[in-house]
């Protein structure tokens, strides 16, 4: 994935790369451009899916727009939060 901005550089924050991202930060319009969220369960199930169909965890990452460690963590997250919840 690339820069919205177009250039090739890898993504950082609100999909822009770090010299992007740093130039609207510092005139103010990064707010201009969303963050990215998705919701726990989602990404986790995305995981699964994607995982089953022969995707590198790596590949998964880039189709969810996020870094590997990101993604694990949030994985994490949501297999810890499902494990927690009464059944009922």
């Amino acid at each position: 994935m690339t820069c919205l901005n177009g250039c090739s550089r890898p993504l950082v924050a609100r999909r822009l790369c770090g010299r992007c991202y740093d130039r609207a930060h510092h005139v103010g319009r990064h707010i201009d451009f969303a963050r990215v969220t998705h919701a726990q369960g989602d990404v986790l199930a995305e995981w699964e899916l994607l995982r089953q169909y022969g995707f590198s965890r790596r590949q998964v990452a880039e189709r969810l727009h996020m870094t590997l460690p990101t993604v694990e963590r949030a994985c994490c997250r949501a297999r810890h939060t499902t494990r927690r919840k009464p059944n009922g």
